[in-house]
């Protein structure tokens, strides 16, 4: 909300209503969009804000409601809970989600808002050598159970890059309600089986990929300035054999990105293997020997670049590991701000389905889902 907006400038239009029951209560939860009033809209509304109004209400008190204002979820534009209800004693307890950082406790004649983070600090100190605690992906008020995501701690060093297809860990946290807050009292560790979402992985490539290929589904550029060409390899060895010598289009300018454009199907020690080689659409120069190469081939790492995406990233946000359940990794741009899309990488060095591991220009490491070809390309 705007800092000191007034109720008048807001209306509400009711989205939906989960009624939770547990020990005998029952207890709903309605969430509902936030908008401007504009009296000259058809409807009366005006732009959509970024929070939602949920309302908390005891089905045996009429007229005993609760109302607070929650952030939507950045990456999908809308408000994401998975509303649960417990008790602490006789105390009805209800959490909108692993993610949300409030609880709410029913108390006789107020709400009494605590901070569910305390269970996942707790837990995230007790993680195994050679992990690095993620997000909160569930918790289970009735089972008192939080789990975390965990993911290598070198996940995102370009000499040991992670991939969708790792076998994913989670820490499991067993609960406790302690003075009014959820609290760990123990963890262990699973390993589950790995299921990155449609989003994360892409589509599957046409055309079976090499042994040993880490599939990708993204675009990217080749670099620019590269004195005599940048050649395109049979496999991905400095000694295998050049198919073809690729030019490379000459800087004018500071924001000249003009660049040959690929398409990106794979990454293998340090190696990715692309197609589709093509001249940008908005290309104005001389076009003599720039004939588009449409065979496989393999470049080194070292000779491709791209520009970050718009694919549900909050600006500034990359992330350790290709998951947006790993840890945030904050990232700006040389003048001061925050990472954002259409700016360009320092560094390219693995991909794995559409995360695209990077270096920033200022040299900040981690990982992006997301790269693109053209500047005016948002990857939507």
């Amino acid at each position: 909300m705007r800092h000191g907006a007034s109720v008048e400038a807001i209306t509400c239009l009711p989205e939906r209503t989960v009624t939770l029951e547990a020990g005998g209560e029952r207890v709903s939860v309605s969430t509902a969009w936030v908008f401007d009033v504009e009296p000259r809209a058809p409807k009366g509304t005006g732009s959509r804000r970024r929070v939602s109004l949920v309302t908390i209400a005891r089905a045996a008190e009429s007229g005993s409601a609760y109302r607070v204002f929650v952030y939507q979820d950045h990456e999908t534009d809308r408000l994401t809970i998975e509303p649960a209800l417990a008790h602490d004693g006789a105390t009805p307890v209800v959490t909108l989600g692993p993610k949300q950082p409030r609880g709410f406790r029913l108390e006789p004649t107020r709400l009494v808002t605590f901070d569910t983070r305390g269970w996942r600090d707790t837990a995230a100190a007790q993680t195994p050598a050679g992990t690095t605690p993620g997000e909160a992906v569930s918790l289970d008020l009735a089972a008192l159970e939080g789990r975390i995501a965990l993911f290598r701690a070198d996940a995102g060093s370009p000499r040991r890059p992670a991939s969708l297809d790792e076998p994913a860990q989670v820490l499991v946290a067993s609960l406790a309600f302690e003075a009014g807050a959820l609290v760990t009292r123990s963890v262990r560790v699973e390993t589950r089986r790995p299921a990155p979402a449609a989003v994360d992985r892409g589509r599957p490539p046409k055309v079976p990929l090499p042994e040993g290929t880490q599939v990708c589904h993204m675009a990217g550029n080749l670099k620019q300035n590269v004195r005599g060409g940048i050649p395109l390899r049979a496999g991905p060895s400095r000694q295998a054999k050049v198919l073809v010598t690729l030019p490379s289009l000459r800087r004018q300018h500071e924001n000249d990105f003009l660049s040959l454009e690929v398409s990106i199907l794979g990454f293998r020690d340090g190696w990715f293997l692309i197609d589709e080689i093509r001249l940008p659409l908005r290309h104005e120069g001389p076009r003599r020997g720039l004939r588009p190469y449409r065979e496989r081939g393999w470049v080194e790492a070292r000779f491709l670049t791209g520009v970050i995406g718009h694919t549900g990233q909050a600006l500034g946000e990359m992330r350790q590991a290709p998951s947006t359940d790993a840890a945030l990794v904050e990232a700006f741009a040389p003048e001061g701000n925050r990472l954002h899309f259409g700016d360009e990488p320092r560094q390219v060095f693995a991909c794995s389905g559409r995360w695209a591991l990077i270096e920033t220009q200022t040299r900040t490491q981690g990982w992006w889902r997301g790269l693109c070809a053209d500047l005016n390309n948002r990857c939507e």
